[in-house]
């Protein structure tokens, strides 16, 4: 597709990773440029090919700006090939809005305007194709099928939704709605605008609906294993989706936290 066609035939180097923040694809010019396999680098870390003594550093500054505003730009970054040139270079990176990847980033030499020039193009580019994408998955459902003329089967739905009911009041509050395959959130008819780290935490819930996840586990599942003890986290995360989620947040319906033992996601009637 032309999401597609624009992050392979970028002039800088461009990779996607998943919700684990590893490298789904890279394009041509990353190979090039790199001389690595699409083997030696599919499932790697972006951090893994920069020198050790940048890595916390450059984590340290897009990691906060990726998680608030959803994008970051001209990162410094020291990256190594596979023959040991150093290559000083910009990172710029983005959450993607479509279904085929979390983020989508750029490497390009810091000393040449042109690079520049091409990975803002490619950037502002994917960020509107993910964007129109996006907008076409909202008005055309995920549970709409394929012709029966194709022989194709209809496209799994991961969304759930279950009313809860406000006892006092007798009337129903507004439906939580989630939907795993397009990353969206909406309570009744209003979308909810979640951070990536919220909605990792988020997903994770949702995929183990109704049963008790640990604060470990769910640092693991959604974050990765380096952020498996930092239990503060899970609860500052959680607190902000209460607020985000629930319509009393100081007596939540749907994360409740099992004392001593986790969060559960539960569906009230």
């Amino acid at each position: 597709d032309a999401f597609d066609l624009v992050f392979e035939n970028s002039q800088v180097m461009m990779f996607s990773v998943d919700h684990h923040f590893r490298i789904e694809k890279v394009n041509h010019r990353w190979i090039e440029e790199m001389g690595f396999q699409h083997s030696e680098v599919l499932g790697q870390k972006p951090s893994e090919f920069g020198i050790e003594e940048s890595r916390a550093y450059v984590y340290s500054l897009f990691s906060p700006r990726l998680d608030q505003l959803g994008f970051a730009r001209q990162i410094p970054v020291s990256l190594i090939n596979k023959d040991g040139r150093l290559l000083e270079s910009f990172l710029d990176i983005q959450i993607c809005r479509t279904a085929s990847c979390y983020a989508v980033g750029a490497w390009y030499d810091r000393d040449l305007p042109i690079q520049l020039e091409r990975a803002s193009w490619t950037m502002r580019i994917l960020a509107r194709l993910s964007r129109l994408q996006h907008e076409f998955e909202l008005f055309w459902p995920a549970h709409i099928g394929c012709s029966s003329a194709t022989g194709q089967s209809p496209r799994e739905n991961y969304s759930f939704s279950q009313p809860a009911v406000d006892r006092e009041a007798s009337a129903p509050n507004p439906v939580l709605s989630v939907d795993l395959e397009y990353h969206r959130v909406t309570i009744g008819d209003k979308p909810v605008r979640l951070t990536a780290r919220e909605w990792n935490i988020l997903q994770v819930l949702v995929k183990n609906v109704g049963r008790v996840i640990g604060p470990r586990q769910l640092l693991q599942e959604a974050w990765g294993p380096e952020y498996s003890n930092e239990f503060d986290y899970v609860r500052a995360y959680i607190r902000r989706l209460r607020k985000k989620l629930e319509s009393d947040p100081k007596n939540p319906r749907h994360i409740l936290l099992e004392r001593g033992i986790g969060y559960r996601l539960v569906l009230q009637a």
